[in-house]
């Protein structure tokens, strides 16, 4: 009976280990099969040649592919979490990519071995403080990336270039690619009324501050933007820019054309680029706009005296002024009133510290009353349009801080605010047929952008 009982026992527990037995396999099988299913379900789409960056897709027709790396290195099989698709991450101070990879998610020898395959395509020892950098891994997969598993495919972008890296069919390699996003040269027109303020009237035009300013130097030489803007004044500002092709402008580029109107007076004018590569601007004849003198060598001034016969303050008697005053602080920068060579640098008088410049067998022009010279200005200096030669005082026969500025054409005195076309070399022969040529393409580039615009704007 005993022996009947534990031999009972025995088969009992026989059935028990096969029945258990019998459910592990049959819950491992029903698992390895949930798996697969998984899988083929969910395979990884093929990827296509197009990269998004900034929510955008871009044809990679339109991207430059300049360098090319590969670079092998281990799996990390843990699956504990996933990797975001997209990350944005600002550098601070003491990053390395390494540790930016390593805080992404990779593991520390994933890490090295793909920084040092994307630093023999492009240096990155050139991150700074507050880059951003971005990362996309799999934008074109629905499977889900888990940390430990390498992405089929992933983009680093770091200012206009471009890291794609595609991983190869054993799983163990990176085919990496250096690109450089195509830069896109676009043009546009500023246009408007001066109003109130010129300056300020073409910022609410969408004019770049930097070019408002190109503008006006560009015309300064023939206009006083002081005394001859009016509310009517009519400007244009065509430029051209340079973005990405996801929309970012990198670079607000130069003027192409600029046109302001003073009632009957009408300037225009235009680029040109010679044979050499050298840019100069030229009225719509072909005369060159940077051989004009400067009516008002300073800025931020108000005339105090013009051109002309008048009771001298001082003499107290009537005598003909042959420049133009315009009071300034003591200290205030004067500028060359274009290209030439110092003549006199001297303080005598009733000019008190002043010096002239000549500028061609025609042209020269004084400036008096300084308070210091600028260093290193003395007779025989070359100096260029804008140039700083010295600073407002109140030297000589002065009742006030100001500049006296003449232009003297063969020793005569002229007015420097009535003055128009001064001294300019047209553009003659093949040069300026070529001018007209590049003026012509401005004109249909300007007129297109018309198009865009009310007929009041243009």
């Amino acid at each position: 009976m005993y022996y009947s009982l534990n031999t009972s026992k025995t088969r009992l527990g026989k059935c028990l280990l096969f029945l258990f037995a019998s459910c592990m396999v049959y819950l491992i099988v029903v698992f390895l099969s949930t798996i697969g299913s998984y899988y083929s379900n969910n395979q990884v789409r093929r990827i296509e040649d197009k990269v998004e960056l900034y929510g955008l897709s871009h044809d990679s027709s339109q991207i430059t592919n300049y360098k090319s790396s590969h670079v092998s290195f281990p799996l990390d099989q843990s699956k504990e979490k996933l990797l975001a698709k997209e990350y944005f991450y600002t550098v601070k101070k003491g990053d390395s990519f390494i540790k930016i990879l390593f805080d992404i998610g990779f593991n520390p020898q994933s890490a090295y071995y793909l920084t040092k395959g994307i630093s023999e395509l492009y240096s990155l020892k050139n991150l700074r403080i507050g880059q951003h950098i971005k990362f996309m891994f799999d934008p074109k997969s629905e499977h889900q990336v888990k940390l430990g598993d390498l992405p089929k495919f992933f983009l680093v972008q770091i200012d206009d270039k471009i890291i794609k890296g595609v991983l190869s069919k054993s799983s163990t390699k990176y085919k990496l690619k250096l690109l450089r996003k195509s830069l896109l040269r676009q043009s546009a027109l500023v246009s408007g009324y001066a109003g109130n303020s010129l300056y300020n009237s073409a910022i609410s035009n969408g004019a770049p501050k930097k070019l408002i300013m190109d503008y006006i130097n560009l015309l300064n030489g023939e206009v006083n933007f002081q005394k001859d803007i009016k509310s009517d004044s009519k400007f244009k500002i065509l430029f051209n820019y340079k973005e990405l092709v996801d929309g970012k402008k990198i670079y607000d580029g130069n003027i192409i054309y600029a046109y302001l109107s003073l009632g009957s007076r009408k300037y225009e004018i235009y680029q040109y680029r010679d044979s050499k590569g050298h840019t100069n601007y030229y009225h719509n004849d072909g005369r060159n706009i940077k051989d004009t003198l400067l009516s008002a060598p300073i800025k931020n001034a108000r005339i105090s005296s013009g051109f002309g016969m008048r009771y001298h303050p001082i003499l107290k008697k009537n005598k003909l002024h042959k420049g133009v005053d315009y009071a300034a602080k003591i200290g205030t920068p004067i500028l060359a009133a274009g290209n030439g060579v110092v003549q006199v640098v001297r303080y005598g008088g009733g000019y008190g510290k002043y010096l002239a410049i000549k500028h061609d067998h025609q042209y020269s022009t004084l400036y008096a009353h300084m308070s210091r010279f600028k260093t290193g200005i003395q007779s025989g200096k070359k100096v260029k349009k804008g140039d700083v030669i010295g600073y407002v005082g109140n030297t000589g026969n002065s009742t006030g801080a100001h500049l006296h500025y003449e232009i003297r054409r063969y020793g005569k005195a002229i007015d420097p605010i009535r003055v128009k076309t001064l001294i300019s070399t047209p553009l003659q022969g093949q040069k300026l047929l070529s001018f007209n040529q590049q003026k012509k393409k401005i004109d249909q580039l300007l007129y297109r952008c018309c198009t865009s615009q009310t007929k009041q704007q243009c």
